[in-house]
């Protein structure tokens, strides 16, 4: 096997592993009262994601990641594809930042934390005296 497809196959797997091992926390979690009704919108999302991913799977024949790795069958390509593309969008949404639900409602209130000292120059000092009075 080249190398190439060693190291997709290495990054498959511990993908897919950690979205299994996600899941069994997510559903042990399920059980506490406070986090159910975000667990709910995960289960909406989800199945939204799903809904996308399975057209995506049916719609465009080209887009299967064992095959590209190693030969499986058709359909296990296309479910794990599947599970890729729907646990895919929710890590990229992460690393990105976004909540579906936040960035639709056009945000949130953020807020910034400094920690450190803060030193003004002579023109700093100036506009903050200004701002001031």
């Amino acid at each position: 096997m080249p190398k190439m497809n060693l190291i997709a196959a290495f990054l498959i797997c511990a993908f897919v592993i950690d979205r299994l091992v996600s899941a069994i926390y997510f559903v042990a979690s399920y059980r506490n009262q406070t986090e159910r009704t975000e667990n709910n919108r995960k289960i909406v999302r989800f199945l939204i994601a799903g809904a996308f991913a399975a057209a995506a799977v049916i719609a465009f024949d080209f887009l299967r990641i064992l095959k590209e790795v190693w030969p499986s069958k058709p359909a296990i390509d296309a479910l794990v594809t599947w599970f890729v593309l729907v646990a895919g969008a929710d890590q990229l949404s992460s690393l990105l930042g976004v909540d579906g639900a936040e960035s639709s409602a056009g945000g949130g209130e953020q807020t910034l934390h400094v920690s450190g000292t803060l030193q003004l120059d002579a023109e700093g000092e100036k506009v903050l005296r200004l701002q001031r009075s």
